[in-house]
């Protein structure tokens, strides 16, 4: 389920995401707030304009009006501008999409371990909630993360959550190694709060929902 692909169905949506969070969990990564994150499926990208996914936030008011709740993953079941995406072989697999997603999901239900966090700003070179575009031309890890840190910081999440939390492939790209040297020590925030998931019963599926 990890290529890239235009449609799915709600259980295989529902499947990746079980994945997901099993993952998560081994990498110390997963909390109860990311538990209780509520993916949403919704028929095509045409409500989330042309997104592959979405963490709906505080300031996506438009998707208030369309239905979908605060603090959810939106994931359309067809996406057409993956169709483009995908003959420019630019289409992103539901599995990093979701990973992308839980990355955003993280930072806004974990208090201050990544939003308004001294380490973060060292590493990121600018608060999570700025816009600081400017910044974000090199030494980042694809082309979407260099939209904003927030978009960064997803961006890396995903990376350390793929690669089963092995950094040393970037050892040698010094600012998107002290990011992702950031990610890595987010398991011992979360052990300190006392919010961390360590272990999911054998029978755990995700809850996903349509819209």
């Amino acid at each position: 389920m990890g290529r890239a692909r235009i449609a799915y169905s709600t259980a295989e949506i529902c499947a990746v995401t079980t994945q997901i969070h099993r993952e998560l969990c081994g990498l110390g990564l997963f909390t109860n707030a990311l538990k209780r994150t509520p993916v949403v499926t919704v028929n095509t990208d045409l409500a989330l304009k042309g997104a592959y996914g979405l963490y709906v936030t505080e300031s996506h008011p438009w998707y208030k009006v369309r239905g979908f709740p605060r603090g959810s993953i939106v994931v359309p079941l067809v996406s057409l501008q993956g169709i483009i995406d995908r003959m420019r072989h630019k289409r992103a697999s539901l599995r990093d999409t979701l990973r992308h997603e839980m990355g955003h999901a993280f930072a806004y239900t974990s208090g201050r371990a990544v939003r308004k966090n001294r380490d973060f700003m060292k590493a990121f070179g600018a608060d999570h909630d700025q816009e600081a575009r400017a910044r974000y031309r090199t030494d980042c890890i694809n082309l979407a993360a260099m939209l904003n840190p927030a978009e960064d910081f997803a961006e890396c999440f995903a990376a350390y959550a793929r690669y089963e939390g092995d950094i040393k492939r970037f050892k040698r790209r010094g600012h998107l190694y002290d990011k992702m040297r950031f990610v890595q020590k987010l398991p011992r925030e979360i052990k300190k709060a006392g919010t961390g998931i360590y272990t999911l019963p054998r029978d755990y599926i995700a809850t996903v929902r349509e819209a």
